[in-house]
């Protein structure tokens, strides 16, 4: 996947990393996956996350590496919609998974 087949960047349970957009010019957005909301990101329910996926093919999910387990159980309930993991980054002692949807 290269950089211009992406419209968005997504962060996953975790603060977006915003500065991001200067660099590289595109959307930058944060999604919470439990109840438990942080300010700057947005709270999905289960069926709002699977209509996300069926929106946005050109979308890519960051999140910490520990939270993966999470994001592929809240993913697996999306019918045939899958993510593929494309990638990671280390980045403030963490490794960032990256993520897109695939079918």
């Amino acid at each position: 996947m290269d950089l211009a087949s992406i419209d968005e960047i997504v962060f996953v349970t975790m603060r977006p990393q915003f500065g991001l957009r200067l660099y590289l010019g595109k959307n930058i957005a944060g999604i919470q996956l439990d109840e438990v909301g942080l300010i700057y990101s947005r709270i999905l329910s289960q069926q709002e996350l699977c209509e996300e996926y069926a929106d946005r093919e050109r979308i890519v999910y960051a999140m910490k590496l520990h939270r993966e387990a999470e994001f592929r159980r809240a993913t697996a309930n999306c019918g045939t919609f899958r993510v593929e993991r494309i990638g990671e980054y280390f980045v403030d002692s963490d490794t960032i998974a990256l993520y897109r949807p695939s079918r």
